[in-house]
């Protein structure tokens, strides 16, 4: 689920926002949760596919493991904190 996570990130940050800014391309769908995008890599995705029924009991034991380590992030502002 970290390697879903990383992809969910660099979707909707480079793919999602770039389609948005280029009116020609066609526009992708935005999933605001991690948890509906790594459903759906789930349902199409040939090496996880297989897993899909368990992936509710999965999800959860990932939440679970989650919250027991440390992860980081950092925001990065202009001095305006507009961008």
């Amino acid at each position: 689920f970290f390697q879903l996570e990383q992809a969910y990130w660099f979707y909707d940050d480079f793919h999602c926002d770039d389609t948005e800014a280029d009116s020609t391309k066609p526009s992708l769908p935005r999933y605001g949760h991690l948890r509906p995008f790594a459903l759906k890599m789930f349902e199409i995705s040939p090496l996880l596919e297989g897993m899909r029924p368990n992936f509710d009991k999965m999800w959860a034991e990932f939440g679970i493991y989650k919250r027991k380590i440390s992860t980081y992030g950092t925001v990065l502002l202009n001095e305006d904190c507009t961008q």
